[in-house]
């Protein structure tokens, strides 16, 4: 079959020998009866070094045991198609996409015409854009680990803290308390969240705690201490020192403010 097949070898145009699309002949052993120019240069061969080569021989070693396989489906169906990985001379991996189909004339199968395209460079990019992306994938958790491992950290010196802390909208909503704001006033965390803070504070205290918003706001630099009389929950007083400072968005838009009060009722006594 060898020997017919070599003698019933095409003329191949000009087109073929110059065109940059993988072709090559094989007979029904495996054995190379041509290969054009590009797919030769494509493995670094030149095409006499190839010709004659079984193509099992340029197969990676892994899948070699899997040729007489495929000769088997395309002597039975006329045509096979799917990924070889080959070696060039040099010793690179290609993937190479497949679609051949047997040459028949009189009815006898005389060799396999063989196309393919290579894929080599798609498959590196895209297993490069899964490192990339499983990269950024573990960064993420990573730093989300972080995030929440710091999280955790102010939330324990948050609540651990032995001076009140509390975070207000800039209209003066609580929206944070610590566990100090309920030993010292009495109220329940869930009492204070939620309201506004005019509803713990004298009317002296809301009126200088206006007057240093308004100075914030129109951007005088703060420089003292806050000192505020807050209403326990049996309606005593107590007298906090406060300081405040401001809390940004990453976009540095001003979102609210924290407050850190400390105890100095017996020291105004």
């Amino acid at each position: 079959v060898r020997d017919e097949s070599l003698q019933e070898k095409p003329d191949f145009s000009q087109n073929v020998e110059q065109g940059q699309g993988l072709l090559c002949l094989h007979d029904f052993e495996g054995n190379l009866l041509y290969v054009n120019p590009a797919a030769a240069q494509r493995l670094r061969y030149t095409q006499p070094e190839l010709i004659g080569t079984n193509l099992r021989e340029l197969l990676v070693p892994a899948i070699r045991s899997q040729f007489d396989d495929y000769l088997i489906r395309i002597h039975r169906q006329g045509a096979d198609q799917g990924f070889l990985q080959l070696l060039s001379k040099t010793g690179e991996m290609h993937i190479w996409r497949y679609h051949n189909v047997c040459y028949q004339r009189n009815s006898l199968p005389l060799y396999v015409i063989g196309f393919a395209l290579d894929l080599t460079t798609q498959v590196a990019e895209r297993r490069d854009l899964r490192k990339a992306r499983d990269a950024l994938n573990l960064q993420v958790q990573e730093r989300t680990a972080a995030l929440r491992a710091s999280e955790l950290r102010y939330r324990q010196l948050f609540d651990n803290a032995n001076d009140i802390i509390a975070i207000f909208t800039p209209d003066g909503i609580i929206t944070h308390a610590n566990r100090s704001a309920e030993v010292y006033l009495s109220w329940t965390r869930e009492e204070i969240v939620g309201r506004h803070y005019r509803c713990f504070s004298t009317p002296a205290t809301v009126a200088t705690v206006e007057e240093r918003i308004r100075q914030f706001m129109s951007g005088e630099r703060l420089t003292t201490n806050l000192e505020v009389e807050i209403v326990r929950k049996d309606q005593s007083l107590a007298i906090f020192e406060g300081r405040t400072r401001p809390i940004r968005d990453r976009n540095g838009m001003f979102t609210g403010f924290q407050a850190i009060f400390r105890d100095i009722t017996e020291r105004k006594r």
